[in-house]
């Protein structure tokens, strides 16, 4: 699509990356961060800082957005002065964060009220997953607006999935994390049970990479462990957060998903000491 002038709400750990590609790819990027000294280096890249989501919202016609969860997007959107209250009618918003499906369906009905489309576009894939432009994207809401912005989300993906209606697009972010969740501590736990079985570490570590029980994405995992070194790709308290909305799905929908709840439970102790740190620390918890 044309190059156009985007909001982009949040410059944490994927937000400040998220920029970055929307710059290479030629747009302009307005960034708002609530603790602006976090934002101040993106503007070395060529990103207007914005102090308030006011100037924000009401000056851009594409609004994105990548937050730490529920609470921050609703106050985001939602909230007194918030961008709803500000943003003109036609604008476009595409939200970025791991939410609940509930939580993107109240923001789209409240945007609808005003003239203002949403899409729910999950990602998935950690930072250097997002540095290559290899995001997946789970999109929902209108299709039409899908249609519309689906070359402006190659900026940082290979491939996004239109997955329906509003907060559809969130709900397979919980169907993949349920996954990245359970295959994460299932492999901590086998090379834990190896180790006491009295195998060596590196050969367990050895074997496991050259079958094919383990999933991709889990692949330079083995090597952290391995190393006993876990640099932050995608954090153990978004991992934990991502659990938490699925057992809390499978409360509303009178769900037993047991494999899933023994998951949260590993990384209820994770988190405790390792929540800024990769969530493949939770080896060392099983440990």
């Amino acid at each position: 699509m044309n190059k156009t002038t985007i909001g982009f709400i949040g410059a944490g750990y994927m937000g400040s990356r998220f920029v970055q590609k929307l710059l290479e790819a030629g747009h302009t990027v307005h960034v708002y961060n609530r603790t602006i000294e976090k934002a101040e280096p993106l503007t070395k890249m060529g990103a207007i800082l914005e102090e308030s989501l006011t100037n924000l919202a009401s000056s851009c016609p594409l609004i994105m957005s990548s937050l730490f969860n529920d609470e921050a997007v609703e106050e985001t959107y939602l909230g007194k002065d918030g961008v709803l209250e500000h943003a003109k009618k036609g604008t476009v918003i595409i939200e970025l964060s791991s939410i609940k499906p509930e939580t993107a369906q109240k923001i789209y009905k409240h945007a609808k009220k005003k003239g203002v489309f949403v899409l729910d576009a999950a990602v998935s894939g950690s930072t250097p997953t997002l540095e290559k432009g290899e995001l997946l994207i789970f999109v929902g809401g209108d299709k039409d607006i899908y249609e519309k912005f689906k070359k402006l989300l190659s900026a940082f993906s290979k491939m996004s999935f239109y997955m329906g209606a509003s907060g559809k697009g969130e709900a397979m972010k919980l169907v993949a994390n349920i996954l990245l969740g359970i295959e994460m501590a299932a492999l901590a736990e086998a090379v834990t049970l190896g180790q006491t079985l009295g195998l060596e570490k590196n050969n367990i570590i050895d074997v496991l990479a050259n079958t094919a029980v383990i999933a991709p994405g889990l692949m330079g995992k083995l090597d952290n462990i391995k190393r006993d070194e876990y640099p932050t790709q995608f954090k153990t308290s978004l991992m934990k957060k991502d659990l938490d909305n699925i057992v809390e799905e499978t409360k509303t929908h009178s769900l037993t998903l047991p494999l899933a709840n023994a998951a949260d439970k590993e990384f209820k102790v994770a988190i405790k000491k390792y929540a800024d740190q990769d969530f493949s620390t939770v080896f060392k918890v099983i440990k």
